[in-house]
């Protein structure tokens, strides 16, 4: 016989691992020899998907790990890319590798990576700060 703890217990359970299906991973890399920049507010970072005009300095590269292929999914990437580049101090994200919109991303030229680089269902974007 199942108790109502029990039935509570499996239900919780099932609500985290929904949960954490939706959610995506994000990790940052810092390029060297950046200096450290103060924090800025995730609203005023910029996505961009073409290299930028203005003078600016490569901060690093911020990947969100297998988003899902939903217009919800899609907006939740680009605020774990703010997030992410606002944490570093970056003024603008420019997305190098995204699967959803594999012709609307900036040049490998610009972004320096290797051809067989940003493979998979990760989404790729080097922070930027403008000079």
């Amino acid at each position: 016989m199942i108790n109502l703890r029990t039935v509570t217990g499996i239900l919780a359970t099932a609500v985290l691992i929904v949960a954490g299906g939706c959610a995506s991973s994000v990790s940052t890399i810092r390029y060297a020899n950046v200096p450290d920049y103060p924090p800025m507010s995730p609203a005023n970072v910029q996505i961009l998907r073409s290299e930028p005009a203005r003078p600016h300095q490569q901060l690093g590269e911020i990947t969100v790990a297998g988003p899902g292929n939903t217009e919800s999914a899609a907006r939740e990437v680009e605020e774990k890319l703010r997030t992410a580049a606002a944490g570093i101090g970056a003024n603008a994200v420019v997305v190098v590798v995204d699967p959803l919109q594999p012709g609307n991303v900036a040049s490998r030229k610009w972004w320096g990576a290797p051809a067989g680089a940003g493979t998979g269902r990760d989404v790729i974007g080097v922070a930027i700060r403008y000079r």
